[in-house]
Formats: C-alpha cells, structure tokens, sequence
C-alpha cells in the first residue's frame, strides 16, 4: 500500500478534515477521495493534475483545494480553489475570481507583471491565504530579492482583503513590515521569513494570529506586545541575532511549537 493510499484510508477511518496528498505523483486524484464526507482541506500541490473533476465539490465540507504546482489547464469555476501565478494567467477568463481562495506568486511570475498583480490582487476579495514570494529562501544569507516600489504598493493594498486569513512574504528585500497587515481581521497565520527585518512593530499584538514566522531576519529583539497574542500556538523566531529568547514568550499560554 502506497503512502497516499494509506493516508486517504487513515482520513476515511477517522473522519478527518484535512488530507495532504502533496508530491504524491498524482495525475488523477484517487477515487477513494470522492467518499471522504468530512474533508474540509484537501492539499494536492506538487502533482502532475492537469484538470479538476467538478464532483469533487459534492463533497460537503469542502471548503480549500490546494493546487499550487500543478500543469492546470482546466478547472470547475467552484468556490475554494488554491493556485498558482501560472495556473491563474492560463485560466483566468475562464474562471471567476470570487472563486479563487488562495494564491500563491513568486519571483519569477512578479517579474515584469508587478502592475498587473498590484490591480488584480484588489479584485481577489474571497481570497483566503496569499503567498507573495521568492523561489528560494537563503537561510543565514544576506541575499533578498529587491521588492520594488509594485510590491509595497501590493502590500498596501492588502487592507481590501477582508476575508484574508494566512500571508506568506518570503525572501523580498523588505525591511519595513508594511502597516496595511495590521488591518486585515481575519488574518491567523502570518510568514515574515527572510525579508531583512530588524524589527517587529508594537501593533502586531493586536493581531489575532495563531502562527507567526519570521525566520532568517535580523531581529535582535522583539516587542512586548507579543504577549498580547493570546491565541499563538506556533512561534520561529529561528535564524534571527537574539540573544535570548524574550520574555513575553514565556507568556503565551496557548503556545504549542516555538522555535
């Protein structure tokens, strides 16, 4: 039994609400998801699925699909789905942007489409999770792709993204944390790796986070208002010049992982 086929019959056996089947070398999803009723997330990135079979929406919870790193050509215009920059230019006349719930762009899909991206991530208004990144992280280098002036005029932006709940900004040159992050309500998870940062503004206690990252900086503290995070339940702070772990982590009650 194949390492796929034993965790969709873990899922099937134990009800669970979320499944990956991430680089599972699939070019059809397997017919014993079809039956997977309590399946709210579904992860099938880094597969070789070129289309999206409209049934799998039958399911009744289903509310994410995650389809990063797939040749996508077609895909059912339904609510939820996941994808990439590529997979977004190949299909985006065909496809309503209300129905795009996770996108994730890299240096290579940025470069020389900045304005594009800046216009049409403030049509996205259902997206859920956004990833803004480069292809490489360069953990304990100095390098970082410089951010331009699209970028930060994107992150600007980000304030419109009412339903937004997880944002991934890997390995720009983006020393500055951009004030816009502090006005998205619904945001839970929150990457900072890499970006150069030497510090981490006061109001970030005023999120409602449950994961921060922020490997790879130049952090050498980080404020108090972090104990303010009364629902974090995973912290890295790993790969930064503290010289000591700061005493407001000592006080998240909830926290689980800390790195």
């Amino acid at each position: 039994m194949s390492w796929v086929t034993e965790r969709i019959v873990e899922a099937g056996g134990t009800g669970a609400t979320t499944l990956s089947l991430a680089k599972g070398g699939l070019s059809a999803i397997p017919e014993e998801v079809f039956a997977l009723s309590s399946l709210e997330r579904l992860d099938l990135s880094g597969n070789h699925l070129e289309t999206i079979p409209a049934r799998l929406w039958d399911l009744p919870q289903l509310r994410l699909v995650i389809l990063y790193g797939n040749p996508i050509e077609s895909l059912p215009n339904r609510p939820g789905s996941a994808i990439d920059a590529k997979t977004y230019l190949r299909i985006r006349t065909r496809f309503a942007q209300g129905n795009i719930a996770g996108l994730m762009i890299d240096a290579f899909a940025w470069e020389n489409l900045g304005a594009f991206w800046v216009a049409e991530l403030k049509t996205l208004k259902n997206l859920r999770e956004l990833t803004i990144a480069t292809r490489s992280i360069y953990i304990g280098d100095s390098y970082h792709v410089a951010s331009g002036s699209e970028i930060r005029q994107a992150l600007d932006s980000l304030a419109g993204l009412n339903f937004l709940e997880a944002l991934s900004l890997e390995g720009w040159d983006l020393p500055v944390l951009p004030e816009a992050i502090q006005k998205l309500p619904r945001l839970r998870s929150l990457d900072l790796s890499s970006l150069g940062l030497k510090d981490i503004p006061d109001w970030i206690g005023r999120l409602e986070l449950d994961s921060l990252s922020a490997v790879d900086n130049k952090l050498s503290t980080v404020p108090v208002s972090l104990r303010d995070l009364k629902h974090l339940k995973a912290l890295n702070l790993s790969n930064n010049p503290l010289g000591r772990f700061p005493e407001a982590v000592f006080v998240l009650a909830t926290l689980e992982i800390l790195y």
